[in-house]
């Protein structure tokens, strides 16, 4: 399905003086996205490698870092702070079902678009484009970012890590603003400067003692229009991680993530219509850390599941099974 895919960093730096130092850094990977998820249709699809960041950066340990070109959003840090992730879980490893269409009520398959990546796919922004983003120096464990680019979008996020004896703790909160967002626009017809906004919480707190961790996370979307509804998610991620064989951290992890409102083309769903959805997915998994040779080999199963009152258009209900998956790899780091 493409989890974890390949990927290198090239970066190179030097310093103007003693205080500014700057250079280039350009990250590629095999983007499954890119070409489409496996669907009923395709079975699979070749590599596709792309540009995850690319972009020069200008940093001062005074007075923060500025990069120009293309990065991911600043607001990540609001919903991706974590501790004690296994290779699979958390919030960024949903997609599983991936590009696999929904049928309707008539046995026809839904249109393109509604899929399982909508219905359970993380809406938030960490999409990588063209941006100018502003990093602000850590100062008591608080660092802020804040970025404009892409779709007329600012974004901005503030994140925390701290320690306290055998306690380690991180949260973050991020904002993410569309001026004109490509898919609120006209999606029903509403007009071109529909502006969508995006909020999202996250926390994680670990024991080093017992090995025990625990992350948490919520996010809406919504829009300047009060004939969309709000599209919501949120996620608890615990688990278990000790380095019990002398190879690494051996990892045992449950998951649960909850999307509101997430099948539809256009981002946010139609009030008057009586459009919604409710989409759920549970996990576990076990990751064994091997870092003799900077490597990880992990198990993962999954099923997602869809309410059976999802609605994909006023009068059409999906009627779709649960997906099931089991998904074991390999991480080789060098």
């Amino acid at each position: 399905m493409g989890h974890n895919e390949s990927n290198f960093k090239i970066k190179g730096d030097g310093k103007i003086n003693k205080d500014v130092t700057a250079g280039f850094s350009m990250e590629i990977r095999n983007d499954f996205s890119v070409v489409g998820f496996p669907d009923q249709s395709v079975d699979q699809h070749g590599p596709d490698l792309q540009p995850r960041s690319m972009y020069v950066f200008v940093k001062s340990s005074s007075l923060g870092e500025i990069r120009l070109a293309r990065t991911t959003a600043a607001s990540d840090d609001g919903w991706y702070q974590e501790l004690g992730t296994s290779t699979v879980g958390g919030l960024a490893g949903d997609l599983f079902a991936g590009g696999f269409k929904f049928r309707d009520n008539t046995a026809a398959h839904s249109l393109t678009g509604y899929t399982w990546t909508q219905a359970l796919g993380e809406w938030t922004d960490s999409s990588s484009v063209n941006r100018i983003t502003y990093i602000k120096p850590t100062l008591g464990g608080f660092v802020g970012k804040v970025a404009f680019g892409g779709a007329d979008a600012v974004d901005a996020s503030l994140s925390w890590t701290g320690k306290f004896d055998t306690f380690s703790a991180v949260a973050g909160v991020g904002n993410n603003a569309y001026q004109e967002h490509e898919l609120a626009k006209g999606g029903f017809g509403k007009g071109i400067g529909t502006k969508q906004t995006d909020y999202g919480f996250s926390g994680s707190i670990s024991e080093s003692g017992s090995g025990l961790f625990l992350t948490g996370a919520y996010g809406v979307a919504t829009v300047d229009d009060s004939a969309y509804t709000d599209k919501t998610f949120y996620m608890i991620h615990g688990g278990w991680a000790k380095n019990v064989t002398a190879l690494g951290l051996t990892t045992i992890d449950a998951q649960y993530y909850k999307a509101n409102n997430g099948v539809n083309d256009f981002n946010l769903l139609d009030k008057a219509a009586g459009m919604s959805s409710t989409g759920h997915t549970i996990g576990f998994g076990i990751d064994q850390a091997l870092d003799p040779v900077a490597s990880n080999i992990y198990l993962h199963a999954q099923r997602d599941t869809l309410d059976p009152s999802a609605e994909i258009t006023a009068k059409k209900k999906i009627d779709s099974q649960s997906i099931d998956s089991i998904t074991a790899g390999m991480i080789v780091r060098f």
